[in-house]
């Protein structure tokens, strides 16, 4: 059975980027860069600013060690190490095509209890692409902003991109924005779901 529920303004098709040549373009690179900012030097995402050369005789990082423009590979993100800001473009460049290749994959193992078979705009798929970015890969799609659109409930999804935890405040203002540029879907909930019964419990 299918209940509609929140009625909102969809301007664009929902799509399966697994399937479509349409690309995010270059506006994905040059956004996921202005949020992520270049650094030279790698350093420990978790030990505060201003940042500094990680210093492995203080002991084990706190978090992830990154380098250029968010780049976490160990292959690069070593300590000590330095890059030039062309080197770090580059690296980001593989970075973000993984990213979007990760919501490709996700989009790919739609079921039929997806409300939508995970289709989304191409600003939700840009917006979505940042967020892999930022948190990874595995946290993203097991996460609740994927689960949220799975389910069908697409505002949800916007709401936790906008108040989750993950980047800073403003990031997570503009890539909620990204994500609802192009309107939200009608929500459409399959009750023969099991997520959709377990949740629907839970609130009881």
């Amino acid at each position: 059975i299918l209940l509609e529920a929140l009625k909102t303004n969809l301007s664009a098709k929902l799509i399966d980027f697994n399937e479509s040549n349409v690309s995010a373009g270059q506006m994905i690179f040059d956004y996921i860069r202005s949020h992520e900012k270049f650094v030279a030097f790698t350093y420990d995402d978790k030990a505060g600013y201003p940042l500094k050369p990680y210093d492995k005789s203080k002991g084990a990082p706190k978090g992830r060690l990154t380098i250029g423009y968010g780049t976490t590979d160990p292959e690069h993100a070593y300590p000590g190490n330095k890059i030039t800001e062309q080197e770090a473009k580059r690296l980001s460049v593989t970075d973000i095509n993984d990213a979007a290749d990760c919501v490709r994959r996700w989009q790919s193992r739609t079921n039929e209890f997806d409300a939508h078979q995970r289709k989304i705009t191409l600003s939700m798929f840009r917006a979505l692409i940042d967020f892999v970015y930022n948190v990874g890969c595995s946290a993203a799609v097991n996460g609740a902003v994927f689960e949220s659109i799975e389910s069908g409930d697409y505002e949800d999804a916007y709401t936790r991109l906008k108040t989750g935890n993950w980047g800073h405040e403003s990031r997570r203002t503009e890539t909620a924005e990204l994500f609802a540029q192009e309107g939200l879907p009608n929500r459409y909930i399959n009750t023969a779901n099991p997520q959709f019964i377990a949740n629907f419990k839970n609130k009881k």
